[in-house]
């Protein structure tokens, strides 16, 4: 990942709504409070939650919740994306 430890891959993102699989196995979910008391949550690259931690107490966030969102790719063999799973369509 070179010298950023974080990568953000999305933000404001709702997790119910991506495609899991097109993560890879180092993406992280990330819950946190903005200043405004939003609770928004991202979608970053890191080894150690530490870190991630580190990256939004510094920028004034208040990280509630960190977790490994169970992508599927190697890190080392492709980049993560955010991807939206197909809406199902609707029987008339």
């Amino acid at each position: 990942m070179g010298k950023a430890k974080v990568k953000i891959v999305g933000e404001k993102v709702e997790i119910n709504k991506i495609d899991l699989s097109s993560l890879t196995t180092d993406c992280h979910g990330v819950q946190y409070l903005t200043e405004n008391n939003l609770v928004l949550t991202d979608v970053v690259r890191s080894h150690t939650k530490v870190d991630i931690f580190d990256l939004y107490y510094d920028a004034g966030k208040k990280p509630e919740k960190i977790w490994v969102l169970g992508g599927k790719l190697s890190p080392r063999l492709a980049e993560p994306e955010i991807v939206l799973k197909e809406q199902k369509p609707k029987d008339d």
